[in-house]
């Protein structure tokens, strides 16, 4: 059996000097931590900022673009209307016939779902 070598043979209690030192350590390293925290923090905001501005100012891009080409293209005498994206045109799906309710042969003859309207009577 193998014998652990950091095997220490204190009666488990220790000194309030390294106890003090202890705690001040971890009192400087969770400073430490918060400040980077804080730094990070920052970081993300400035970077969220920065996007915004730039997704702002890409809309604004398109938007002049936009209205440069509609000027070009009404300047040489080419209609306003949008180009499509395929050289080809695609054709509509053939409607289908609509139903018509069937003419009865004689005015007089027709016949109603309510009996009270009937044409005679």
């Amino acid at each position: 059996m193998k014998r652990l070598k950091n095997h220490h043979n204190g009666n488990g209690h220790t000194s309030t000097q390294s106890l003090v030192a202890k705690a001040a350590s971890t009192k400087k390293l969770a400073k430490a931590a918060r400040k980077h925290l804080k730094m990070l923090k920052a970081e993300i905001k400035q970077a969220r900022k920065a996007f915004r501005q730039a997704k702002k100012a890409a809309k604004i891009a398109r938007r002049e673009a936009r209205g440069a080409v509609k000027k070009l293209k009404t300047k040489h005498g080419a209609s306003t209307r949008k180009l499509q994206a395929s050289g080809r045109r695609r054709t509509a799906a053939p409607k289908p016939a609509a139903r018509k309710a069937p003419q009865p042969a004689h005015p007089l003859l027709e016949v109603s779902t309510r009996p009270s309207e009937t044409a005679v009577g």
